[in-house]
């Protein structure tokens, strides 16, 4: 009788397990999917040396003067590849106003200019790595993540997930040209 009765609730208790692990996945799928974040107070972002498609190095600071969108991407990352054509229409469309950069997370270089190949886009990109220290300045979690800057260089805003061209229009206007 005791091993039926264990038997018994046993399902009951993975049933709250599942249910707690199913909470835990639908909150971190709703971050990820898009949830916007009021950036608190900002780190310095300027200074953070990245690498350039020519094997040089920059910084955000080279960007300074006019706000900027900045968006983390990688090759393994399938929304990453999916707004990329999104991000292209926005750099055409608020160039001059808007600087949008690309800053690539993937282990290996190589990725990162594949990937920018394959997609076509013209804006800059440049190359962070999985360690990077300017994703773990602004507290990246999840990928695609896209910041926006001021024209002082100031995070304004932090947007977790895949971003499609009217969202973007909607963050430009509203945090860096509103």
């Amino acid at each position: 009788m005791t091993t039926a009765l264990a038997h018994h609730h046993q399902p009951a208790s993975l049933l709250r397990l599942g249910a707690a692990l199913f909470a835990l996945v639908g909150l971190a799928a709703a971050c990820s999917g898009g949830s916007a974040e009021a950036a608190g107070e900002s780190p310095d972002l300027t200074s953070i040396s990245l690498t350039t498609d020519d094997g040089g190095t920059t910084t955000l600071a080279a960007y300074a003067g006019k706000p900027t969108v900045v968006n983390f991407f990688a090759s393994y990352c399938s929304p990453c590849k999916a707004e990329m054509p999104d991000l292209e229409q926005i750099s055409q469309e608020f160039a001059g106003q808007v600087n949008v950069v690309g800053i690539n997370r993937d282990i290996e270089e190589s990725s990162w200019k594949s990937m920018v190949t394959e997609t076509g886009v013209t804006f800059p990109t440049m190359f962070e790595g999985a360690t990077g220290q300017l994703f773990e300045a602004i507290d990246g979690r999840f990928m695609p993540t896209t910041i926006f800057l001021d024209a002082e260089g100031n995070m304004v805003q932090m947007v977790a997930g895949l971003q499609t061209e009217d969202s973007l229009r909607e963050y430009i206007n509203t945090d860096l040209l509103g």
